[in-house]
């Protein structure tokens, strides 16, 4: 992720949409990324969140996409011990996490953990 202006690389368009902030472009580009490079960019990059209080599910107070399904099996989960990826991409609920991760999800499958 740049602010530089949008190179003419020919690339399809999906690679010239701008976010507001870093943040924001690695999340949406680069959430497949386990060592959190694009995040270690940053001038400040993101800290990992709290995970002292356990919550109804899992034992973690945050709720971060299971990566080791397919996407459209995806849920999200609250397990510890927290995997390094999900130290830039991780919420305060499920549904939260669900609406970031998995929006567009046609299976409804990670909708379906905070629906009942």
């Amino acid at each position: 992720c740049t602010n530089e202006p949008p190179s003419t690389y020919g690339l399809n368009d999906i690679y010239e949409q701008s976010y507001p902030t870093n943040a924001e472009c690695c999340k949406a580009y680069f959430s497949h990324q386990s060592d959190g490079f694009c995040y270690s960019k940053m001038g400040s990059p993101p800290t990992q969140a709290p995970t002292d209080a356990p919550t109804e599910a899992g034992s973690l107070t945050v709720w971060y996409p299971d990566y080791s399904k397919s996407w459209d099996m995806g849920v999200c989960i609250n397990d510890a011990p927290l995997p390094s990826y999900a130290t830039h991409y991780n919420y305060p609920t499920q549904k939260e996490c669900c609406d970031n991760a998995y929006s567009g999800q046609s299976s409804g499958r990670c909708a379906a953990g905070y629906l009942g």
